[in-house]
Order: structure tokens, then C-alpha cells, then sequence
């Protein structure tokens, strides 16, 4: 199978996967009581963040599937590794994030940091970095 049938077929199984997994998450939405109304809120907003984490792990897998055997996976970040043989990975925040947010990312970082060869830090002046966007905010 060439690249570009491979490509078109996983992208055809991965639409139907996601549309799916939005079907079964689409859930009536009515309000009885103001108690239950704020639990659906919630739910609603935890069924939001787990469809990003879902749509995100399929393209993710999706990527990883589409690289081919004859096709030499390379490193993108080489020109950032530190003595100890560790990524660096300058990363800058837009958008405007409450202090909870921001410490929950930072704390997620440092998750990562401690239990791989990826360690964070703030961009200064790099041409390669992870854009950290919250767009809600922006809107």
C-alpha cells in the first residue's frame, strides 16, 4: 500500500473513530433542578477536555501509523539537548491563563521532566518552541 492510499485510509478510519466517540458523548442536555443543572455543567465540561484528549491521542496514533518502515524516523529537537543528554524544550504560554492553570501545566512539566529524557523551559529567543495556547480566552 502506497503513503498516499495508507494516508487516506487511516484518515477515513480515524474520522469514523472520532465520530463516534462524539456520538456517544452527545448526551441531551436538559435542565430539572438547579443542582442537577450545575452537575451536567460539570459533566459537560469534563466530556469537553476528554474528547481533546481523545481527538489528540488518535492523531497522535494516526501519525505514528502513517510513518512507514522505509521511511528513517528523525529527531527534531537534536540541536536542543542539554550535558546530560537531555531535550530541551523551550515552551512560551499564550493567552491568558488563571494562576491554577498556569500551575497545573507547569506542575504536568515537571511530571514529564522527572520520569523522561524531556525537560521545559521558558523560550527566550528560540526558533523552535511549544506554543502553549489557550484560545478560549482569547474569544
Amino acid at each position: 500500500m502506497n503513503k498516499a492510499i495508507k494516508t487516506q485510509f487511516f484518515g477515513v478510519i480515524i474520522f469514523k473513530l472520532i465520530l463516534t466517540f462524539l456520538a456517544l458523548c452527545a448526551t441531551p442536555f436538559r435542565v430539572v433542578s438547579s443542582a442537577s443543572w450545575a452537575s451536567q455543567v460539570l459533566a459537560s465540561i469534563r466530556t469537553k477536555h476528554l474528547m481533546k484528549a481523545f481527538v489528540l491521542f488518535v492523531w497522535a496514533t494516526f501519525v505514528a501509523t502513517v510513518l512507514t518502515e522505509d521511511e528513517p524516523a528523525t529527531q527534531l529537537w537534536n540541536k536542543y539537548t542539554n550535558q546530560n543528554g537531555n531535550y530541551i524544550i523551550p515552551y512560551h504560554f499564550s493567552g491568558v491563563y488563571s494562576d491554577e492553570e498556569r500551575s497545573k501545566i507547569l506542575s504536568a512539566m515537571k511530571k514529564i521532566a522527572a520520569n523522561t529524557c524531556v525537560e521545559f523551559k521558558p523560550r527566550k529567543n528560540e526558533e523552535d518552541y511549544v506554543d502553549i495556547i489557550n484560545a478560549e480566552s482569547e474569544g
